[in-house]
């Protein structure tokens, strides 16, 4: 039988999920009737995102990747706002506690992060508006803010994304 420290790491997908959708047009039913709307439909984009963790028991864990995007007019008057909770449950197998955050922030990341791009893609269409897709993102990277597990359930983790990195399909 294989200890922890001689485990080959493994990484299982057990479920992903929506945790939480909500998505608004404050200005609605005006909004879309507007000549603006209708012709000249150019807005500003902004996207914020982070992640957090809940350990289920040893081995298993949900992630959470949290976003809110919004989109704005020329006259800077919100035309939609799209906050999504994506969810996943992992089982982390044979990870020391001090890869389990670099692992957690990459690759189970990694694993969310299409499914939350199809949920905004999807709320936005719901919503009335044209498509609005997400670029692809490399969460590779070491993430220093949380080098420990402690740190990280204590400081979400901050993933940095430009407004570039939103396009809006007409």
């Amino acid at each position: 039988m294989q200890t922890e420290s001689t485990m080959t790491p493994q990484i299982k997908t057990e479920k992903i999920y929506v945790k939480y959708i909500t998505y608004k047009v404050p200005q609605a039913p005006q909004f879309f009737i507007h000549p603006d709307f209708q012709k000249n439909w150019e807005p500003a984009f902004s996207f914020e995102m982070h992640m957090k963790h809940h350990s289920l028991s040893e081995d298993r864990h949900e992630i959470t990747l949290y976003a809110t995007v919004s989109a704005k007019t020329k006259q800077n008057s919100t035309a939609l706002v799209i906050e999504v909770q994506q969810s996943g449950i992992f089982s982390l197998v044979g990870f020391s506690k001090e890869q389990l955050p670099e692992v957690m922030s990459s690759a189970c990341v990694t694993s969310l992060y299409p499914y939350l791009c199809r949920t905004v893609n999807s709320a936005s269409v719901d919503a009335g508006f044209p498509s609005v897709l997400l670029s692809p993102l490399s969460f590779n990277i070491k993430n220093k803010e949380a080098e420990t597990l402690e740190t990280m359930i204590k400081t979400p983790t901050k993933l940095t994304v430009l407004e570039k990195d939103v396009q809006n399909i007409t």
